[in-house]
């Protein structure tokens, strides 16, 4: 039985009229036995009844009466407002109220909204009766409903303000889901009631969709579609059909990840189409704007072409590969469709983003094979008659089609497709297509690299191996003329963002691709200094590096291309060196302003690289230095002129501002690194010529050098001594490539400065000043280090004894020995300086200064025990020999407690610091093991800690892990017999490394190439037997080595995927030709090449 049977059947019962059961309603003097559902059934019933017989004038008081007691009930009755079925009888009671009384409808329409602001509202005011939203919601339903199938219950007016009021609810971002999806269902009712109001209702549901961006935004779309399907043509409310902003929404929706966002989209374009292939003459016009258009002339082509996407759209929402992958080649005929045709107005069958709307859904696939094979087909479609080279296609091409290319999953490939020297699918198709697009432009070629550069620039890069294959593909195309000073400062910030990547090889590979792109496609009158910010950038130490086959190629093209200020169009490398030349000295000598900076590093070191590249390639097209007045020119000394001109006086000249000085040292520093000094012979002219200008102005900058480090009496002061000792290092290495009278004094005045630095320690040891004491040593320390450090390199020799040595060396190793290395990494407790509260840190990073102090003391350490070591000792059991015994070195004297000390150090310190104390524990554990083997494996203990301490940090773990595997894996422990205490422990150290190598790839490999070079050598010498003793010792490890350490994963265990993944690298390494020298850094390579001739030894031993 319905409700009205139930309240008839009550009414009968009673044997009352509906007025009598009113009155009782309102005086609460209703039965009592009654339940509350069966007492508002029978006040329904009794409302029914008034309303079919006019009692007078009095009922229309009863009635508000009733609605006012009714609204009450259900604010305050909790049991009321919980049960649905008395909800709903007291709900259309109240509708009921509303047909007999006008002022009950505005009293009704004022419940609902305030039900809805407050059901939600922050702060509630005090006694405030509302219905809730539920309640309100389920109100406005059954007004509605009785207003389309009885009565006009709500007036135009109400009808608006409450569909514009529930509309702005359903769009409030704030409020829950569940309310606003209970809201959105009840705007369909309004319409059936209130045709005549269908325009306003559109428009106001149009207005929220485009200023509202909600998860409902897709809800109000299939309702405002179904309302203007059932507009008629000639409705106003049409117009919306033809606005590109309500396709792009659709199109929106259907790339969307949302799921249900795809099929209320779908469902908006299919009730669409249906209705013009159902109605066309009806539909004829309403939607033609430039993204959808449908006339009859076309109307059966138009069927076909749209029903061909809505198949290959609806495939693609499959998951499974064998349903999806026979529509791709699908996207060719779909692609064929963007073509134009005359239909009167010259437009294509089939807007090109609707075909970027089908590559974004392919591109967001669950399944990785899916997009491979779809991006292959998309390479392969015919660009003459799919237009995604210009306008929106060129977008398309820039946006999803770029990004799907730039991620690495879809280069990758089963092992058994990894054949040598091939590439993967993709990369193979990117070669045609880009050659084919170049085809298509012709001279437009040039905009559309320039475009793509921009849009990759803007992209996140997170692996390079994407980026070799699109540079690759680049050089595949004939040369254009395409680089604007925009498009260089987009590539110099792809160059920045490669720098975040921690794949080595590839990273280098794609920085020499890009600039193989650079002179493939360069045009004349490149701005040389957008040049020189962008090699700036570049990596010096593993893609252009000085002497590379890349670093030649640049040289040679540079004086061919590059712009110059001097000469508008005649590009001479002459020209280029006097606008080098002038550049520095405006760097150099511009008025600076108090507290201005006239050089940064960055701005130093590419202005350096530029130098050197162009006195180089000045020097490779001239064969030889210039000739001015009858002598050799350098370049390099001419662009440099203005530099070694203000360095010449650095000291002396006490009117030069600090910051200029400051700024000809960066400089200098900079150009030094270019050069390469450490690592180029001494036959290099360019060499020669810079450590020649740089040894005559030796005095002046070792004296400008010791007034600043000794002026730094304050904690805060030692962040910026960094600079001053690169000048040093600098000088020293100057001083090892000549051997005349000017490096003699170069010499002598150094020795008199490291002197100066020791007299300095001596001293600040009875100073009282805390914070005074810590400054020297933070800025006199590093001196001793870089000292011991170029001992060998610029003396003509260093003899065994220690009496022999020079009186600075002498003293330096002196000092050094004596040092209480205990005291060197405490930190102080309190400081005695004002302004600086070291224990705090407010002005001083106390962490960088201790790591760097113990840093520079462990490397004196670690050179004066080699030393000691070359002129001491005999013996692997034995102590420092008789010609260090007259010094009584402390450091020397116990070295099982200089152990100590560093395993203290190491507990104390952090990054790259650990790796000086390291080297002093290699040198110390074979003169104390036979007494303290445990403790020396407590050692490799704390030096394994310490590196995976450094994990996260990619800066210093790479040196800290080459310290860590030389100290553990050292010859004298690697070829331990079998039976020693040592075997277990270094068992355990390279299974961690092995798992450690599953994360991180070369880690591995950097143990296997160390051990196989040791092994190598002992091979080849005299205990050869050792060395293959050694080796069936630790012949797991050459086994993990062979199977797993190239390899990514460890489940990769066969012989046959060690030969495939060495295809794979030859494939890489095809790309990393370029830097031909610098193929060292390359660790698998080096891992492959000890192996095999490791094996090769064996085979020969045991012949």
């Amino acid at each position: 039985m319905d409700n009205e049977e139930l309240s008839v059947a009550l009414l009968a019962v009673g044997r009352v009229n509906g007025l009598d059961i009113i009155e009782k309603f309102c005086s609460g003097e209703w039965d009592e036995t009654l339940s509350i559902f069966n007492t508002l059934s029978l006040l329904l019933a009794g409302l029914k009844q008034l309303k079919d017989i006019d009692h007078g004038s009095g009922s229309c008081e009863k009635v508000s009466e009733v609605s006012e007691e009714l609204y009450r009930l259900l604010c305050n009755r909790d049991d009321v407002r919980n049960d649905d079925r008395v909800v709903t009888i007291a709900c259309e009671a109240l509708v009921v109220c509303t047909s007999l009384s006008d002022a009950v409808s505005q009293m009704i329409t004022d419940w609902i909204k305030s039900g809805i602001h407050e059901g939600h509202a922050v702060v509630k005011s005090s006694g405030c009766e509302t219905l809730g939203v539920a309640t309100s919601l389920r109100l406005l339903s059954t007004a509605l409903e009785y207003q389309e199938n009885r009565d006009s219950v709500l007036d135009d007016i109400q009808c608006v303000a409450l569909f514009q009021y529930i509309l702005e609810y359903v769009v409030a971002k704030q409020l829950p889901q569940i309310d606003r999806l209970r809201a959105l269902h009840v705007l369909p009712q309004f319409v059936p009631g209130k045709p005549c109001l269908l325009l306003s209702f559109t428009q106001m549901i149009w207005k929220a969709i485009e200023t509202n961006h909600v998860d409902s935004s897709y809800y109000l779309l299939c309702l405002l579609t179904d309302m203007l399907l059932q507009a008629g043509p000639s409705s106003d409310a049409r117009h919306i059909l033809q606005s590109n902003e309500f396709w792009v929404m659709i199109q929106r929706g259907l790339a969307s990840g949302q799921s249900l966002e795809r099929k209320q989209s779908l469902y908006v374009l299919k009730r669409i189409i249906a209705a013009h292939e159902s109605d066309s003459r009806q539909m004829d016009g309403a939607t033609h704007c430039d993204i959808f258009w449908w006339d009859e002339k076309n109307k059966n082509l138009l069927q076909v072409v749209w029903r061909e996407f809505l198949l290959v759209y609806e495939t693609l929402q499959q998951k499974q590969v064998h349903i999806v992958k026979p529509a791709l080649p699908r996207l060719h005929k779909l692609a064929s469709y963007t073509t134009l045709i005359d239909s009167g107005v010259l437009h294509s069958l089939l807007d090109v983003s609707w075909f970027g709307i089908i590559m974004e859904c392919l591109f967001c696939h669950d399944s990785i094979t899916v997009i491979k094979l779809g991006v292959v087909e998309c390479l392969q479609v015919d660009l003459t008659k799919c237009h995604l080279l210009t306008g929106k296609g060129l977008e398309i091409l820039c946006g999803p089609f770029l990004d799907i290319l730039c991620d690495h999953s879809v280069y990758t490939r089963p092992l058994d497709e990894m054949l040598p020297g091939t590439l993967p699918p993709v990369a193979k198709a990117l070669v045609p297509f880009v050659q084919r697009c170049q085809s298509v432009l012709g001279d437009g070629t040039a905009a559309f690299l320039g475009d793509v550069i921009s849009a990759i620039s803007n992209k996140t890069i997170s692996t390079a191996t994407p980026l070799v294959f699109i540079f690759h593909a680049f050089n595949q195309m004939s040369p254009c003329h395409a680089w604007t000073d925009e498009t260089l400062a987009a590539m110099r910030l792809i160059v920045l963002k490669l720098l975040d990547v921690q794949q080595l090889i590839q990273r280098s590979a794609a920085q020499c691709m890009l600039l193989k792109v650079i002179m493939q496609h360069s045009c004349l009158g490149i701005s040389w200094r957008r040049l020189a910010l962008l090699l700036g950038a570049v990596e010096c130490s593993k893609s252009l590096k000085r002497g590379n086959m890349l670093w030649r190629e640049l040289c040679t093209w540079m004086p061919t291309t590059v712009q110059t200020v001097a000469s508008d169009n005649d590009c001479n490398g002459t020209w280029l060196v006097e606008d080098v030349k002038e550049e520095v000295q405006r760097h150099l000598f511009y008025d600076c302003q108090p507290g201005d900076v006239s050089m940064s590093s960055l701005d130093a070191k590419c202005l350096a690289r530029f130098i050197v590249l162009t006195a180089d390639s000045e020097r490779i097209k001239l064969q030889s230095f210039g000739v001015q007045d009858g002598k050799p020119v350098c370049a390099l000394t001419v662009m440099l002129h203005s530099l070694f001109e203000t360095l010449s006086g650095i000291h002396s000249r006490t009117y030069l501002p600090l910051d200029r000085a400051q700024a000809a040292l960066h400089l200098f520093v900079a150009v030094a690194n270019e050069l390469l000094l450490e690592k180029h012979p001494a036959t290099d002219k360019l060499t020669l010529a810079f450590s020649s200008a740089t040894l005559a102005c030796c005095e002046e900058m070792v004296g400008f050098v010791q007034r600043m480090l000794f002026s730094m009496t304050e904690m805060s002061d030692v962040v910026s001594c960094s600079l001053y000792h690169s000048t040093l290092q600098t000088l020293w290495v100057c001083a090892s490539l000549q051997s005349n009278a000017v490096c003699t004094a170069a010499s002598s005045h150094l020795d008199s400065f490291v002197m100066a630095c020791i007299e300095t320690l001596q001293h600040s040891v009875s100073d009282r000043e805390q914070s005074k004491v810590l400054a020297q040593k933070a800025v006199c320390l590093p001196v001793l280090s870089l000292f011991l450090r170029n001992m060998s390199r610029y003396r003509q020799s260093v003899e065994s004894s220690i009496t022999s040595l020079p009186p600075v060396a002498a003293s330096v190793l002196q000092y050094t020995g004596n040092l209480d290395l205990s005291l060197v990494f405490q930190k102080p407790s309190t400081s005695t300086s004002p302004g600086v509260d070291i224990q705090a840190g407010h002005e001083f990073r106390w962490g960088r200064f201790l790591s760097d102090q113990v840093a520079a003391v462990w490397n004196c350490v670690e050179v004066l025990l080699t030393v000691a070591t070359s002129g001491g000792i005999h013996g692997q059991n034995e102590q420092i020999g008789s010609n260090f015994s007259c010094y009584k070195l402390v450091v020397l004297d116990d070295l099982v407690a200089t152990l100590d000390v560093s395993l203290a150090a190491l507990e104390c310190i952090r990054g790259s610091a650990v790796v000086a104390v390291i080297r002093v524990m290699e040198l110390l554990i074979p003169k104390i093991w036979s007494g303290c083997s445990s403790k020396c494996i407590q050692a490799l203990l704390s030096a394994r800690k310490a590196a995976l301490e450094s994990w996260k940090d990619h800066t210093s773990f790479w040196p800290v892990l080459d310290a860590y595997v030389k100290l553990a894996f050292q010859p004298f422990l690697l070829f331990q017999p079998a039976q020693s205490s040592v075997h277990e422990t270094l068992q355990e150290l390279s299974s961690e490394l092995l798992s450690l190598g599953e994360s991180r790839l070369g880690v591995f490999n950097v143990l296997v190439s160390h051990c196989c070079q040791h092994w190598s050598q002992g091979i080849d010498g005299p205990n050869s037997q050792v060395a293959i003793e050694s080796i069936t010792t630790h012949l797991d490890l050459l086994q993990e080595g062979c199977l797993f350490g190239p390899l990514h994963k460890r489940g990769l265990k066969s012989i046959r995927c060690l030969a495939l993944y060495h295809g794979r690298l030859v494939v890489v390494l095809m790309y990393l030709s370029v830097t031909t020298h610098t193929c060292t850094c390359i660790g698998m390579m080096e891992t492959f090449d000890h192996l095999y001739r490791l094996w090769g030894r064996i085979f020969q031993q045991m012949t």
